[in-house]
């Protein structure tokens, strides 16, 4: 029985090849970039969950913690900071929109029962 071996071997590749290969690399792996906030392109909140900074949460806390006491404005913020990616995907939670870095929510019929209802959601623990 022979054992097959995996080899790895370098090759002198010309620009044009280390180009080409750069590419198909870049448009393969696209997916795993972080995404750029500042961009012209919409991002909803489920599309940057994992990927929150300090200034996605503070931005997205003062939406929904808005009129609300400090210490569940400070609830909010440490949900944001340890469990955004456990967040289940509802609809409402994808109208948190994000573009050229400044979060907003976009209101289906009434923002305030909405805003309280995406409070309740982020409130909430999930596992």
């Amino acid at each position: 029985m022979t054992k097959k071996r995996n080899i790895i071997q370098f090759v002198d590749l010309s620009e044009e090849q280390e180009s080409a290969i750069k590419d198909l690399l870049a448009k393969e792996f696209a997916h795993l970039a972080p995404k750029d906030r500042n961009s012209d392109k919409q991002y909803t909140y489920t599309d940057l969950k994992k990927e929150l900074n300090k200034d996605d949460i503070k931005q997205i806390s003062e939406i929904l913690g808005h009129r609300c006491r400090k210490d569940t404005k400070a609830k909010i913020k440490e949900r944001l900071k340890d469990f955004a990616g456990s967040v289940p995907v509802y609809g409402i939670v994808n109208r948190l929109i994000c573009e050229k870095g400044d979060w907003q929510y976009c209101a289906g019929q009434s923002y305030t029962d909405e805003i309280r209802a995406l409070r309740k959601i982020f409130l909430t623990e999930y596992k």
